[in-house]
C-alpha cells in the first residue's frame, strides 16, 4: 500500500455472512459454513495482506468437528493476526425475544470455547442481520469483556433516527456502555461492488462529527462464501490509485473501533441510551409456534439447573453439566435471527422442533431426577395420599396447583387436601384432560427454591372464606377485579378495579382482522390500522366456579377462523389469568388484541 495524503481511512473488513439456516436447512448451512472457512484460508494464502472477521462459535465447533485439519489451520491464523474472531455469541439471535439468560449464555458458551480452543476472547459484539437490539445488551455485552459492537439493521434515517451519526455509545439503564457501529452500506460487497462502495463511503450522510475512519464491510454473503479473488484485487487497485485520495487498509474490526477511539475525543461520540429498533415489525408476531417453543425451553433449563444444583449440594446426583452443555446449544442455536423470527423456511422448522423438543426433553428427565432425589427426603407418612410441591424459582409464590390423578387413588371422590399442619386447604373440582374427567385444583404458598408437603384425605370439606368470588352470564368478580363481557361481541366492556373503584379502559378484548399486505417480515411497516372485520357471534358460558376459581369461556368466530378466550379469577390472588386458542385460517390479514384505554 503506497502512502497517500489522506482524508479518510477506510477499513476493509473482509466477511462472509452466512445464514445456516433461512431459505435451506441446517445441514446445507453447516457444509456453506466450512467452505467459507476455507476460502477465507486460501485467500490468505495468495495475499499477504488479508485478513478475515468471522463470528458464531457455533461454526466453528462444527468445523473442529467435521474438518480437524481445516479447524488447525484457522487456529494458526488467529495466532498470527489473520483471522478475527468477533461475535461473542453462540450464533447471530435475534436480539430482541430471547430471555436475558439466554443473550447470557450466548456469551458463556461462546467466549469460553474461543478461549478454550484459541485462547482468547472476543471484544468485538457482532450482529450485522438482526432485526433490533434489546436495550439491555450493552450491560451483558460490558459483562461478557466485549468492548464494540457492530450491527446493520436498524438502518439510518429509514428505519432509526441516529442523531449524532452512525458510531456512538451505546449505554444500558445501569451506565454500562459499548462503542456501537451501524454498519454502513450493507455487511457484503462482491468483487464488482466493493469499489463502488468504498467510493461511496466518504460521502456517506450519517458519519459522525470529525469521524475520519469508516468501516467498510466486503464479501459475498446470506449463503456465505466470503471475499473473492476479484474483491481483494479492488481493494489493491485502489490502493495504489493516485487519484484516489483515500487510504484503504486491509482491517480486522477491533483494529478499526480502536483507531477510531484514539481518533476521536471521547465525549464528542453520541450516546444512545435506549434501544435499536425497529427494523421488521413482523417478526414479532409470525410463526408464533418457535416463540413458543423457545420460551419453553428457556424456563425448563433454568428450572432443571436450579433442582439439579440442589440435588447436587445434597450428594444426591453429580451435576450433569454435558447435558445442560448440549440443551443450551440446540436452544441457542434455534435462536438464530431467520430461525426464531418466523422467517425460515417451513422443512427448518421441523429440525427446530426436533431439536428443542430433545433439549425439553433432556431438561425434563433432569429435573425429575432432580424431583425424586428431593422428595424421597421428605416425611410422607402421614395419613391420605401425599403431594408435595416444589417451587423451582429464586422467589416465593401462591399459585394454583392440580392435584395429579393419582391423588385419589384408594380414597375416591370427592376429597379435601390439607397442609402439612393439617390445615385445610382451598380446593376445588376443574375439568380434566379427558371428557367428563375431573381433576382438583388448589392454592399453594410456595417458599423460594422450597416446597410444601399436601395430603389429600377423603370426603368433601367445606373452607370458611372471607374473600369474595361472583359470577353471572356475562360477568365474574373477586375482591380485586370485576370483568364485565358483550354477550354477542365477546368483547370486555368493563375493567372495574374494586379497590381503587374506577374503571381501567373503556373496552378491551377487541379481536381484530387488520388488512396485512406484507412480507413475513413485515417489511416497511410501521402499524396496522385498516380493518378486515371482528370476532364476534360470541358463544359465552361459566364453565368453573368453586372454592378456588371462577372461569369464563368466550368462543368467538370470524369468518373462517375461530377464537377460543377463557377469562380466570382466583378467590385468593389479584392476578387476572387469560387463556387463548386461535384457529387462525386468514390470508394476507393478522389478528390484532386490542384494549382502549
Amino acid at each position: 500500500m503506497i502512502s497517500k495524503k489522506s482524508s479518510f481511512t477506510i477499513h476493509a473488513v473482509g466477511h462472509g455472512h452466512i445464514d445456516p439456516t433461512w431459505l435451506w436447512r441446517w445441514t446445507e448451512g453447516y457444509e456453506e459454513v466450512r467452505a467459507t472457512f476455507r476460502s477465507a484460508i486460501d485467500r490468505m494464502e495468495e495475499t499477504d495482506a488479508f485478513v478475515f472477521s468471522a463470528g458464531s462459535a457455533c461454526f466453528y465447533q462444527w468445523v473442529r468437528d467435521c474438518d480437524p485439519e481445516l479447524f488447525e489451520r484457522i487456529k494458526a491464523r488467529v495466532r498470527e493476526g489473520r483471522w478475527e474472531l468477533v461475535g461473542g455469541m453462540w450464533v447471530e439471535p435475534d436480539c430482541n425475544i430471547p430471555c436475558g439468560e439466554s443473550f447470557v449464555r450466548h456469551g458463556l458458551y461462546s467466549q469460553r470455547f474461543f478461549e478454550r480452543e484459541f485462547g482468547v476472547r472476543t471484544k468485538v459484539g457482532f450482529n450485522p442481520d438482526s432485526f433490533g437490539h434489546a436495550g439491555t445488551l450493552p450491560q451483558i455485552l460490558a459483562k461478557l469483556g466485549m468492548e464494540y459492537y457492530a450491527y446493520m439493521r436498524p438502518q439510518p434515517s429509514v428505519e432509526m433516527e441516529y442523531p449524532g451519526g452512525n458510531m456512538f455509545w451505546w449505554e444500558a439503564k445501569d451506565g454500562s456502555r459499548v462503542l456501537a457501529a451501524n454498519i454502513p452500506l450493507d455487511y457484503v460487497a462482491d468483487g464488482k461492488g466493493v469499489r463502488d462502495k468504498i467510493e461511496r463511503l466518504p460521502s456517506y450522510p450519517h458519519l459522525v462529527k470529525g469521524q475520519r475512519r469508516i468501516l467498510c464491510f466486503y464479501g459475498v454473503g446470506n449463503h456465505g462464501g466470503g471475499p473473492t479473488r476479484e474483491a481483494i484485487k479492488a481493494i489493491q487497485s485502489l490502493q495504489q490509485d493516485q487519484n484516489f485520495r483515500h487510504t484503504v487498509a486491509f482491517s480486522k474490526m477491533e483494529d478499526f473501533f480502536a483507531a477510531f477511539k484514539d481518533d476521536m475525543d471521547a465525549e464528542g461520540i453520541p450516546v444512545i441510551p435506549h434501544e435499536l429498533q425497529h427494523h421488521a415489525r413482523g417478526c414479532y408476531s409470525a410463526h408464533s409456534e418457535v416463540k413458543r417453543l423457545n420460551r419453553r425451553v428457556e424456563h425448563a433449563l433454568m428450572n432443571a439447573e436450579r433442582l439439579a444444583t440442589v440435588a447436587w449440594l445434597w450428594g444426591s446426583h453429580p451435576y450433569p453439566h454435558e447435558a445442560f452443555d448440549k440443551c443450551w446449544q440446540d436452544l441457542l442455536y434455534n435462536q438464530f435471527h431467520d430461525i426464531l423470527a418466523g422467517t425460515s423456511i417451513e422443512s427448518s422448522y421441523e429440525d427446530t422442533r426436533d431439536q428443542l423438543g430433545a433439549a425439553r426433553h433432556r431438561a425434563d428427565v433432569i429435573a425429575n431426577a432432580a424431583i425424586q432425589a428431593i422428595a424421597r427426603r421428605i416425611d410422607t407418612s402421614a395419613p391420605g395420599n401425599t403431594i408435595v410441591a416444589i417451587n423451582p424459582l429464586p422467589w416465593p409464590v401462591n399459585a394454583p396447583i392440580v392435584a395429579p390423578p393419582i391423588a385419589e387413588r384408594s380414597i375416591g371422590r370427592p376429597y379435601h387436601i390439607v397442609n402439612e399442619h393439617e390445615e385445610l386447604t382451598p380446593s376445588q373440582e376443574i375439568r380434566g384432560e379427558r371428557i367428563d374427567h375431573r381433576r382438583r385444583v388448589f392454592l399453594a404458598q410456595l417458599p423460594a427454591m422450597g416446597y410444601r408437603v399436601f395430603h389429600a384425605r377423603p370426603r368433601e370439606r367445606n373452607y370458611k372464606f372471607t374473600l369474595p368470588l361472583k359470577h353471572g352470564a356475562n360477568f365474574i368478580e373477586n375482591m380485586w377485579w370485576r370483568i364485565e363481557f358483550d354477550p354477542h361481541t365477546g368483547q370486555m366492556t368493563r375493567l372495574f378495579d374494586v379497590n381503587l373503584r374506577m374503571d381501567v379502559l373503556k373496552r378491551g378484548h377487541i379481536l381484530a382482522a387488520m388488512v396485512d399486505g406484507g412480507d413475513t417480515w413485515g417489511h416497511g411497516a410501521e402499524e396496522y390500522r385498516v380493518e378486515a372485520g371482528r370476532f364476534a357471534a360470541a358463544d359465552m358460558r361459566i364453565v368453573e366456579a368453586g372454592e378456588v376459581l371462577v372461569t369464563l369461556r368466550i368462543v368467538s368466530r370470524y369468518d373462517k377462523s375461530e377464537a377460543v378466550t377463557e377469562y380466570t379469577l382466583y378467590r385468593d390472588l389479584d392476578y387476572i389469568e387469560c387463556a387463548m386458542r386461535v384457529n387462525w385460517q386468514q390470508q394476507y390479514q393478522t389478528l390484532k388484541l386490542g384494549f382502549e384505554t
